[in-house]
């Protein structure tokens, strides 16, 4: 293994805390990771981690290496993308994070035009409507929706997803169509959250000049996008969703369109990354390559929902 490639292991196992996973990360052995860390702390006469049972941390001295470490090696990418015009030979794993409706809908159908352009591309996809650390789960990129900047990521817009007022009709059956914003006091919203105890925030509306939330009794609380979209179908109360998620159900007349003047706003639809001065080729190639077909999805949801 040269130098070069001791960085990157030596890295990866930093990131991920784990010789185990930076192992299973590089297909490497695991005693050839041990094996290779050690040879390089023997090098540098300098201890780069602590390793307990259950983790590995970076010693002071690691965490300098590290940053050296980072320099180099984004040096070395840049210098080798100056000259690497032949995107047919990207190849290795790509392992991407979105949530199902995403991956069903845009990512999977267009998956084998893309493996036939580059054939020696392997793709790894997860679908979870939580937000995984995409270091520590060996994450290459992820499609997220929504509007917070997470701390060591950095981010591409994609697009804006039109969010939908709606209800089931054994909501209405039950509790009545609401038409108007006073005619929530006696409604139920469906709560989503990230993460359970987080504090739900109600109905949101555009009020002419700027977004408002208006609080509303609630039945139950998900914390996942089907989740959500279930509930909704169940008569649980209103949600307000992507379009993108349950437009055939508004087709089908499932779920129904409620309080059209009074839309949350859209959602971002973002790329994010782990921040890192050159993106892996594979994995940029990746973005490049779907980042016109989710455009383009998006535009038809826009274009569908107003007619």
């Amino acid at each position: 293994m040269d130098r070069f490639e001791a960085l990157n292991l030596f890295m990866t196992v930093a990131d991920l805390k784990s010789f185990s996973r930076a192992a299973e990360q590089l297909y490497l052995p695991r005693s050839t990771v041990s094996t290779t860390i050690k040879r390089l702390e023997q090098r540098l006469k300098v201890p780069l981690l602590h390793r307990t049972t259950r983790r590995v941390e970076l010693t002071p001295e690691g965490h300098a290496f590290y940053r050296q470490s980072h320099e180099v090696l984004a040096a070395l990418a840049r210098t080798e993308s100056m000259f690497h015009t032949d995107l047919q030979q990207v190849k290795g794993r790509i392992r991407v994070d979105m949530t199902s409706t995403t991956a069903q809908n845009t990512i999977i159908p267009a998956l084998p035009a893309f493996l036939n352009a580059y054939p020696e591309v392997r793709v790894e996809i997860g679908s979870a409507d939580r937000h995984l650390d995409l270091i520590h789960d060996g994450i290459d990129c992820a499609i997220r929706a929504g509007w917070g900047q997470e701390s060591g990521l950095k981010s591409r817009h994609i697009g804006d997803m039109p969010l939908v007022n709606c209800v089931s009709p054994a909501y209405t059956d039950t509790y009545g169509m609401p038409q108007r914003l006073a005619d929530l006091d006696r409604h139920y919203v469906i709560d989503y959250v990230q993460h359970f105890g987080a504090a739900p925030e109600g109905f949101e509306y555009f009020d002419g000049k700027k977004y408002k939330i208006r609080k509303m009794q609630s039945l139950v609380t998900v914390n996942t996008i089907q989740g959500y979209k279930s509930a909704c179908l169940a008569g649980l109360g209103i949600c307000q969703i992507p379009v993108i998620a349950v437009q055939e159900a508004l087709q089908e007349g499932t779920l129904v369109a409620v309080l059209a003047d009074y839309p949350a706003q859209s959602m971002p639809l973002r790329w994010v990354y782990p921040y890192t001065q050159q993106i892996p080729c594979r994995v940029r190639v990746f973005m490049d390559w779907f980042q016109p077909l989710l455009e383009k999805h998006l535009q038809k949801v826009c274009t569908d929902s107003k007619s």
